[in-house]
């Protein structure tokens, strides 16, 4: 099959993956916001956000497989093995260290649910990565469509043990539901990459060599570029913490939560964009492609802002009776800020294939993630969760800008908003129908 025909089938799937997922997990959200009490949606929130911390630990030495699978797919066992021995050791640090966050937060607010759903949540973070292993495999040998059927049947399984809930509306039987559908997961991915790969766990004296090499030449950046992005994502509900009681956090919880909604289209068409542009070396391809990506974002973004404005009370108003006026407001300028990423949203892509992780981490997510926190903590300490809803748009925007100026300096791109061309239609049927020279032509 051509380049072409496995990046329209791996698009294709991911859009229904995480489309199906996000409906699923949102559909799940509706019954826990309708269903609990709003501080223990603010503990979800909340430990969503101390969870940005561990994922600064969570490095993950199986991402290289979007940068160098073709070279690495003769040594695939031996690699797979390697990255399990990885996850073993992070996760046992990881474990102790959420243990002891636990213990100081059963100190600092009191009470014993917020601590045990905060050692709960890691251990499901934990199970979550050593899933990403196998998906990972999967997705960059273009079977997508084998993973979209089973997270979604793993998904409906969860979503049935949550209707429990309407028995008796716990938010720890909401952990116990979690913990028993991840591990039963890991069990079952498990026996899918044995069966899809012919995986059998092997340790060789090259074990730690490749997981060094993976996590220093690719890995390691790559996390904590990630783990930064992340940060921005939802440091906010942390710092929150603060400065707001639980119940405040409850309901920006709910308008994050909507907010998020927002990220699926460009969240496929960047993860897409990865793997073309690994097998693109044509810098004229690659420039005209970004810039119809960008003209095609931008009215994608300012469509589902507007239609917020007009519909919002409405998608508020399903996840919750109480307080909607407020989490509208809250929902509309993050979703006002999320807009603004993502127009240049892939430009990740690129910077993850074409250039140095360790140079943008010091050059983009770091400082990115710096003026997050700073931002953040002012406009919440000024304005409560209101003002943390606008240091969303600044927080944003200041990424966006590090992201253009990065790009442009290290790629020499020249990127235009204006009508698409037939010539640039051609470019991105050459984009997604045939690798350059540099790339001879895939054979199946």
């Amino acid at each position: 099959m051509s380049l072409q025909g496995k990046l329209f089938r791996l698009a294709s799937y991911s859009v229904v993956d995480i489309a199906a997922l996000k409906i699923l997990s949102g559909v799940i959200f509706i019954i826990l916001a309708r269903l609990l009490p709003r501080a223990d949606i603010g503990i979800i929130g909340l430990v969503a956000g101390y969870l940005t911390l561990f994922r600064f630990l969570s490095i993950t030495p199986e991402s290289i497989l979007f940068r160098d699978f073709p070279k690495i797919k003769n040594q695939l066992n031996e690699y797979l093995s390697a990255f399990i021995v990885f996850w073993a050791i992070r996760t046992a640090l990881i474990l102790a260290l959420g243990g002891v966050f636990a213990y100081i937060m059963s100190f600092y607010y009191g009470g014993t649910v917020l601590p045990l759903y905060l050692f709960g949540a890691v251990v499901v973070l934990c199970l979550g990565y050593f899933q990403s292993i196998v998906k990972e495999t999967h997705y960059v040998n273009f079977m997508q469509k084998a993973v979209t059927k089973i997270n979604v049947v793993l998904m409906i399984i969860q979503l049935s043990l949550v209707s429990l809930l309407f028995f008796e509306p716990n938010i720890l039987l909401y952990l116990g539901i979690l913990l028993f559908v991840n591990i039963s997961s890991v069990f079952v991915w498990y026996f899918i990459l044995k069966k899809n790969f012919n995986f059998s766990f092997i340790i060789t004296k090259d074990t730690f060599n490749k997981i060094k090499h993976s996590i220093m030449d690719f890995s390691l950046w790559q996390n904590m570029s990630g783990s930064i992005t992340y940060l921005i994502y939802n440091i906010d509900t942390l710092i929150l913490g603060f400065f707001v009681s639980l119940e405040v956090i409850g309901n920006y919880t709910i308008a994050l939560t909507i907010a998020n909604f927002f990220f699926i289209v460009p969240q496929i068409i960047q993860k897409s964009f990865t793997v073309g542009f690994s097998n693109i070396e044509n810098k004229l391809i690659i420039n005209k492609a970004l810039s119809v990506f960008l003209r095609y974002a931008l009215f994608f973004s300012v469509l589902q802002l507007v239609l917020f404005v007009f519909f919002g009370n409405i998608l508020v108003s399903i996840f919750t009776a109480t307080h909607v006026e407020i989490i509208f407001w809250y929902s509309l300028i993050i979703i006002a800020g999320i807009s603004i990423f993502n127009v240049f949203r892939p430009l990740n892509s690129l910077i993850a294939v074409k250039t140095s992780f360790r140079k943008a981490f010091f050059l983009v997510y770091l400082p990115s993630g710096i003026a997050s926190i700073i931002v953040y903590i002012t406009f919440t300490s000024m304005f409560g969760a209101i003002g943390t809803a606008w240091g969303n748009i600044v927080a944003y925007s200041f990424f966006t800008l590090f992201l253009l100026v990065y790009v442009k300096k290290n790629l020499d791109l020249s990127l235009h908003i204006h009508t698409i061309t037939s010539e640039e239609k051609d470019v991105l049927r050459k984009l997604f129908g045939r690798k350059t020279n540099d790339h001879p032509a895939e054979k199946d």
